[in-house]
């Protein structure tokens, strides 16, 4: 009887033992799995602040350039404004047309 009580215990203990062990693999399982979902939220905050980054280089190129479009679009309309200007005094329909092509050039 104190043998297959010994027995028994024995069992009980190698099966503690087993379940501890998976217990063990699966506590070490998480853990990487922790680990490589750390390295990947790391990973995408710096992919995040990359963006941001690019967004707002992005952003300051886009203010630029409509800052040169209107540039481009005002020295376009003034050109336009000067050859309607040379156009009307070779024209002649103006009286004084030298006085008139000067004083519209002054307005620039």
């Amino acid at each position: 009887m104190l043998m297959e009580q010994f027995t028994v215990q024995e069992r009980e203990i190698e099966e503690n033992r087993r379940e501890l062990d998976e217990r063990d693999a699966q506590l070490n399982s998480l853990s990487q799995s922790f680990n490589n979902a750390t390295i990947v939220v790391q990973k995408l905050k710096e992919a995040c602040h990359i963006l941001q980054t690019e967004k707002h280089s992005c952003e300051q190129s886009l203010q630029e350039y409509a800052a040169t479009k209107a540039q481009l679009i005002l020295e376009k309309n003034t050109a336009m404004d000067t050859i309607d200007i040379y156009k009307e005094a070779q024209k002649g329909h103006r009286v004084g047309s030298i006085e008139y092509l000067a004083a519209r050039l002054d307005r620039y």
